[in-house]
């Protein structure tokens, strides 16, 4: 079909390419964060493909519940927030999980922090 083309809704998607060294052992690899644009389509039933690099940068799983939005004309898609109800601990109040989900455990903790880290001194 040679309409069909022009008819395809585009997204623009965008990811940044960055060589980092590893300190331990020199190694140049690619990282991956979002900021070059990548072009993607929507096809007939309005499904589109996250591109690998933007999913495992954003943290994004297979069956992850997400939620999608529309901001000021740009599309906007995140892991969904797992609703919350504060109670109170001693003199605090803490937060805590309405559903029942994977705790949180060290090595997740230090990769964020890890990640953090590196995002802070790259910028």
């Amino acid at each position: 079909m040679a309409g069909s083309t022009s008819r395809r809704s585009q997204l623009a998607v965008t990811i940044e390419r960055q060589n980092v060294i590893a300190p331990d052992t020199g190694a140049i690899t690619m990282r991956v964060a979002m900021s070059d644009p990548i072009d993607i389509a929507i096809d007939k039933v309005g499904r589109l493909v996250i591109p690998k690099e933007i999913r495992e940068e954003a943290g994004i799983e297979p069956g992850m519940p997400l939620t999608i939005s529309c901001r000021e004309g740009r599309i906007e898609i995140e892991p969904k927030r797992r609703p919350i109800r504060i109670e109170k601990k001693g003199r605090l109040q803490i937060a805590v999980s309405v559903e029942a989900g994977e705790p949180l455990t060290r090595a997740a903790v230090k990769s964020a922090q890890t990640r953090a880290r590196r995002d802070a001194e790259e910028s």
